[in-house]
């Protein structure tokens, strides 16, 4: 692992990102060398956690393309040419089964943490009136 690639992880584990996973996609794509995948710990600090990252990689030189992010967004991502970076909410990751698309390539960091809260926590709320006998 990389200078970069290092300040990268540094800065997603001090905004408490989990799950963090460094793929090497060299091989897959000629438009990056390394894909970096980490869950922010909710959707109020997805855009904070990007725009932090972002911060590093410009004190370091590194020119960033693109930043993708909309209100209300799940998912950011941060294209800065040889590094692309995607901050997931929690649950939006394993929704999309996003990191099955680099299944074939190395993984060249990964903190194997689990995401503390399932999808059916985020995404669904059954609430029934009708539990009691009457």
């Amino acid at each position: 692992m990389n200078k970069i690639e290092e300040l990268i992880i540094d800065k997603l584990q001090e905004m408490k990102c989990k799950n963090i996973k460094v793929y090497d996609v060299k091989n897959m794509t000629p438009l990056n060398e390394v894909t970096i995948v980490a869950t922010s710990r909710t959707s109020s600090t997805l855009w904070g956690t990007i725009h932090a990252v972002a911060r590093v990689l410009h004190d370091e030189g590194i020119e960033i393309s693109h930043i993708e992010h909309r209100n209300s967004t799940l998912w950011c991502l941060l294209d800065a040419n040889a590094y692309l970076i995607h901050v997931f909410i929690p649950g939006e990751r394993e929704r999309m089964k996003f990191d099955d698309l680099f299944k074939k390539c190395p993984v060249i960091y990964s903190d194997d943490e689990e995401i503390e809260e399932s999808e059916e926590a985020i995404y669904k709320t059954e609430v029934s009136f009708y539990d009691e006998e009457i």
